[in-house]
């Protein structure tokens, strides 16, 4: 029962993980276009 509890506990804690990662690689991959680039983004700034 405890095993099966703390399984689920790290799955739960390595989807937030990835998630959070994911988030910030976006924003950042967003940033780096914004700057590099000659088009303005507006539209991704609403995601």
């Amino acid at each position: 029962m405890l095993v099966h509890y703390t399984a689920n506990f790290l799955k739960h804690l390595t989807h937030h993980l990835t998630h959070k990662i994911y988030c910030a690689i976006f924003t950042l991959n967003i940033r780096y276009i914004e700057r590099h680039s000659k088009y303005k983004l507006r539209p991704f700034k609403k995601l």
